[in-house]
């Protein structure tokens, strides 16, 4: 089945009944839709925070955004896919974990960590850059 269509956010009563209007609209157009429901992913809000979060590092580290981005992933990130994904960890242990260091932050480019988190995987991994940060003597403001 090719997808078509459209996407869906309802994050409230208001996005709800806009929805349910529209379902209602194809019916009475005889167009019966297809409703595939999905599991949440890290929120537009937590990936706009995060990349601040990346700018706001290498502001204060004096590293560049994309090294900053690489050791986040990395230092922090992966261990949060080892400890929830079985699968991952191991063929992270098997492919990745012996690798160089350099080898291991040039592969964050290609390798989706903060993409596959869950929202709790993503509060997670702010917390925990916001601590780690802080450990180090870096102020990062937490809007939440």
């Amino acid at each position: 089945m090719k997808t078509t269509g459209q996407r869906w956010h309802l994050r409230n009563r208001h996005e709800l009944n806009a929805f349910i209007e529209h379902v209602e609209q194809q019916w009475a157009d005889k167009k019966y839709p297809t409703v595939l429901f999905m599991k949440a992913d890290r929120s537009s809000q937590q990936n706009r925070y995060i990349y601040a979060l990346y700018s706001d590092i290498a502001r204060q580290t004096g590293e560049g955004i994309v090294e900053t981005k690489r050791q986040c992933k990395l230092m922090y990130g992966i261990p949060i896919l080892r400890g929830s994904d079985p699968a991952f960890c191991s063929w992270y242990d098997q492919n990745v974990k012996r690798l160089p260091l350099e080898v291991k932050l040039a592969l964050m480019d290609h390798l989706p960590v903060t993409s596959e988190f869950s929202t709790e995987q993503g509060t997670e991994y702010i917390d925990t850059l916001l601590k780690e940060y802080a450990n180090r003597g870096y102020y990062l403001i937490d809007p939440r």
